[in-house]
């Protein structure tokens, strides 16, 4: 979807002389300065509850915290990557450096589309230099380093879309792939629902379509589609057999083990969704230092061997730290914070 709007955004664009296609990459910036703005125009909230909702939107953006070979890392710029909170504050940072730059510059490429953190722009080096436009951005927003690319042999990559200068001044387009593309996908011998499989091939289709190819750079990228089916196993028929049903909308049956589950479920009116448990996951692990239990915050008890008694608690600090300080308590005869029978304690490792 993003890159079907982004080429049907530039694609009936008329290049001038002295222009030139330019993508720009931005390191987010962790910042909450537009955040009340925002909310008070969008949703005309009071002051009080705006900033309970900044108070709450810092801690979760500020727990980014993270251990690695036995020691504790922070990040200290950027928005925390698998923070659910950072695409919003990546466009909410972006949204306002666009507004600022339109309103403040004295210069702004005409033609611009913006992905996240990454614009493509068509830029008039008669305007203004290319470097000096960098840099007059960099002084006034010395907490970022923006870095850009421009057109080699007048095509640019954006997002997987390759746009093409061709001899009128026009774009052309055509699927980019970067260099270290592997071109392996979920091989037919594998044991997974078959629409995991399709799944990959119906993205490729379905870009293929819908991308305004040249008749020879379809026929490219339909080849290309087949040699990838067939080098995972695949009938290169079955290629044939998707790019019909993506072009006349007609409904291709396939037979699986799921095949009477499927017809059940459909009478039911339920839906079923595969799952697979091979998951590259399972294979990689976890690359994250494992925390012992005892070096773990939580809710913990402490029963007694000799009685019924038990003792529940709660710490923010690690279980070994609390208990160290329970065994302090029965040490010095602490009999006021003794909460369980002192046996329980003894008794414990």
């Amino acid at each position: 979807k993003n890159s079907s709007e982004f080429i049907d955004n530039i694609k009936n664009i008329q290049l001038q002389e002295g222009e030139i296609l330019v993508s720009f990459d931005f390191p987010i910036h962790q910042t909450l300065d537009s955040l009340p703005r925002e909310l008070r125009e969008l949703n005309g909230l009071d002051d009080r509850i705006i900033k309970e909702y900044i108070r709450l939107t810092s801690i979760c953006m500020n727990q980014n915290c993270f251990q690695y070979n036995g020691e504790y890392f922070q990040q200290h710029e950027g928005t925390a990557r698998g923070n659910s909170l950072s695409p919003f504050i990546a466009n909410l940072f972006m949204s306002k450096f666009e507004t600022e730059v339109k309103d403040k510059f004295e210069y702004f490429p005409r033609v611009s589309f913006r992905y996240v953190d990454d614009i493509f722009a068509v830029f008039d080096t008669k305007a203004i230099s290319l470097d000096n436009f960098v840099a007059k951005l960099n002084n006034r927003f010395p907490t970022i380093k923006i870095t850009y690319e421009v057109e080699h042999n007048e095509q640019l990559p954006f997002l997987d879309v390759l746009v093409i200068r061709n001899s009128e001044n026009k774009l052309e387009f055509d699927v980019y792939r970067k260099e270290t593309a592997t071109l392996r996908y979920i091989p037919n011998d594998s044991h997974h629902p078959f629409q995991h499989k399709m799944a990959s091939f119906n993205f490729l289709i379905h870009r293929l379509l819908n991308f305004p190819l040249s008749k020879e750079r379809f026929e490219h990228e339909k080849q290309l589609i087949k040699n990838i089916a067939k080098s995972n196993g695949y009938s290169v028929h079955l290629i044939d057999k998707l790019i019909r049903k993506h072009t006349f909308k007609r409904t291709l049956y396939n037979s699986t083990t799921f095949r009477r589950d499927t017809d059940n479920s459909k009478f039911a009116s339920i839906n079923l969704v595969y799952n697979s448990k091979n998951k590259l996951q399972t294979f990689l692990g976890n690359p994250k230092d494992k925390i012992n239990n005892n070096e773990k915050s939580g809710i913990y008890e402490i029963s007694c061997k000799d009685c019924d008694q038990k003792y529940i608690g709660q710490t923010k600090r690690s279980i070994l730290t609390r208990f160290k300080e329970h065994m302090a308590h029965l040490k010095y005869g602490r009999t006021e914070k003794i909460l369980c029978c002192p046996t329980c304690f003894r008794q414990q490792p």
